[in-house]
């Protein structure tokens, strides 16, 4: 955004130092034409010196119209970065939601696989132990 804005700013400043030359090449123009209008002594110098300056407004005015389409393209390509930018910003903090929700559930998950471990182990040692008091009954022993 800072620099956008600084763009903008030298855009403006050269916005107006364009315009202000601009017109006082108008200014200047008009003001010898007047002049050459009222003598007409000199109209082959007059003519080039305001064909000169007509060039010189021709091309000023190219570099205006240059330098507002710059700008009009950085303007559009800052508000396409930045509205790409807010989706995958969006959809970035939609998938951390996602994770963090998945990252609960498997940790229930885990505890209750963990209790459930804890319990089928009891039941185990259970069994084991009653197997083994089980296969004493069952054993012959010989008798001494």
């Amino acid at each position: 955004d800072r620099l956008r804005a600084k763009e903008k700013e030298v855009f403006e400043a050269s916005k107006a130092k364009l315009e202000k030359g601009i017109t006082g090449i108008q200014t200047a123009i008009k003001t010898l034409k007047d002049f050459y209008s009222k003598d007409d002594s000199g109209s082959a110098a007059s003519s080039s010196i305001i064909s000169l300056l007509e060039d010189a407004e021709s091309k000023m005015n190219a570099n205006l119209s240059d330098l507002v389409s710059d700008e009009e393209t950085a303007v559009a390509e800052y508000n396409k970065i930045t509205k790409e930018n807010s989706v995958d910003k969006a959809t970035k903090d939609q998938d951390l939601n996602y994770d963090e929700k998945m990252t609960k559930q498997l940790g229930k998950s885990i505890a209750e696989l963990m209790s459930d471990e804890a319990m089928t182990e009891e039941e185990l040692d259970a069994v084991l132990k009653y197997r083994a008091k089980i296969k004493q009954e069952c054993i012959a022993k010989p008798e001494t």
